[in-house]
């Protein structure tokens, strides 16, 4: 119910499809469906990645959006400095340390023309609530065929994805801050403000049901 209304019977004419074009569980996703609502997971996600017609996709309408896009690199990122210059053009902050870690990312290295990215949460990846370690989850995740995000693509992230959007890790091939510290690019906000900012990355780092994470699709 919303401001007095069911939701539920109004979701038809907000996807502009039918109501048998919205799924609720994987075994009712086929080739029509546009909308799926329900339960989210990497097994599901196998189910989902392999139907392109699907627009609209939530654990929970309206308030747990699923993100899953395919992102092209932007063309205009090719430094550090045309990285700062373009998330700050767009309204993102980064900070000093955040700047420091892009200045040594691999900005030669070839990006494919599109990646779709996923996110799930540590719960998602385990089926658990317990904490579990970055090596874990790198580990958990290639059995799931995820594969780990280009470290120069954070900032392309950053911009696609939404700037009030839940605090979300990059799961990606930990680099060493100014300090020595292994640290990963995240996707968070402070306030009204929108960053890329930095996490912990060492292997036996701990990150608790709740902590999310980006991978890429494996081809």
């Amino acid at each position: 119910i919303l401001n007095g209304r069911d939701i539920n019977a109004d979701l038809p004419i907000l996807f502009d499809c039918t109501r048998e074009q919205i799924a609720t569980n994987p075994t009712e996703v086929n080739d029509q469906t546009i909308a799926y609502i329900g339960p989210w997971n990497p097994e599901i996600y196998q189910t989902i990645k392999n139907h392109p017609n699907i627009k609209h996709l939530y654990e929970k309408f309206p308030d747990k959006k699923v993100f899953l896009k395919d992102i092209i690199p932007d063309p205009e990122i090719t430094s550090a400095e045309t990285a700062i210059t373009k998330l700050e053009k767009e309204g993102h902050q980064t900070g000093d340390y955040t700047k420091d870690m892009l200045t040594k990312v691999n900005w030669q290295e070839k990006l494919k023309s599109s990646y779709q990215i996923v996110s799930f949460s540590v719960a998602d990846l385990f089926n658990d609530t317990n904490y579990h370690t970055y090596a874990d989850i790198k580990k958990r995740a290639s059995e799931l065929d995820l594969d780990l995000v280009p470290q120069s693509l954070a900032p392309s992230i950053r911009l696609n994805y939404p700037k009030n959007g839940e605090w979300t890790n990059i799961a990606m091939e930990a680099m060493r801050g100014r300090d020595g510290r292994l640290e990963l690019f995240n996707c968070s906000r402070n306030g009204a403000e929108s960053w890329l900012y930095y996490s912990l990355g060492h292997g036996d780092d701990d990150w608790s049901s709740y902590d999310r994470f980006f991978f890429v699709r494996k081809d």
